[in-house]
């Protein structure tokens, strides 16, 4: 379901992928042509688009009434959907906001796209003038914007860090925040679909190693470094 602050549409083929179903490479063709038809003037026209996925949503739901009260366009993925377990739910959700990302490259070229987490998310502010100026240097090219934390859990990532020049860099500076996080994650729709399609269809056909959630976040940060 796509939501700006009044209106909801749906759209039949975004986000949506039976379990266990070998994917196709891409969103393309008529699936893509059908959900492109889509009347969005939200999104068309929206700096910011927010992403994120679940398949039932709590009572107590902040993020979408929250994107609501600052006029941020919502894109929700995978309601009512069956995953194929634990194993297949992390794949599952990145192969469908690859797909989703697809068709926002279509509708919303120049926005930047803000994947976040479904349940424990809420939007406490508009875009500010700091913020505009770092959201559109990422809707305009193909870098990622992670959030970042201090620790890697619930694996950990520190040697694999300390292993890079840049890694160690970061780890030798008091407080600094090295790990990534893809609990939320900005990038233009292309990046998003360079990023995270090839590698979710690999995993979904046996064939590789899709980003999981802190994998992610290691696959993005080479390409996160904005200063």
């Amino acid at each position: 379901a796509a939501s700006g602050p009044r209106r909801t549409r749906r759209c039949p083929a975004a986000g949506t992928m039976p379990a266990y179903t070998p994917p196709p490479s891409s969103l393309a063709g008529p699936a893509l042509d059908q959900c492109a038809q889509l009347a969005w003037p939200e999104a068309a026209g929206a700096a910011v688009i927010i992403l994120a996925f679940a398949t039932a949503l709590p009572p107590d739901w902040l993020l979408g009434p929250s994107a609501a009260k600052f006029d941020f366009p919502l894109v929700l993925l995978g309601l009512g959907q069956q995953l194929g377990g634990m194993g297949n739910a992390v794949r599952e959700k990145f192969y469908a906001v690859a797909r989703a990302a697809a068709l926002l490259r279509r509708l919303a070229p120049r926005a930047a796209v803000i994947v976040v987490d479904a349940w424990d998310t809420m939007v406490v502010n508009g875009v500010t003038a700091s913020t505009e100026t770092l959201l559109r240097r990422v809707s305009r090219g193909d870098r990622q914007l992670l959030s970042g934390e201090c620790n890697s859990w619930p694996r950990c990532y520190r040697p694999l860090l300390a292993a890079d020049d840049a890694g160690r860099r970061c780890l030798g500076q008091p407080g600094a925040l090295c790990f990534g996080n893809s609990g939320a994650y900005a990038a233009s729709a292309a990046a998003l679909v360079d990023a995270l399609l090839p590698a979710s269809v690999r995993e979904l056909r046996g064939e590789g190693v899709v980003p999981t959630a802190d994998g992610a976040a290691r696959r993005f940060a080479p390409q996160a470094r904005l200063g």
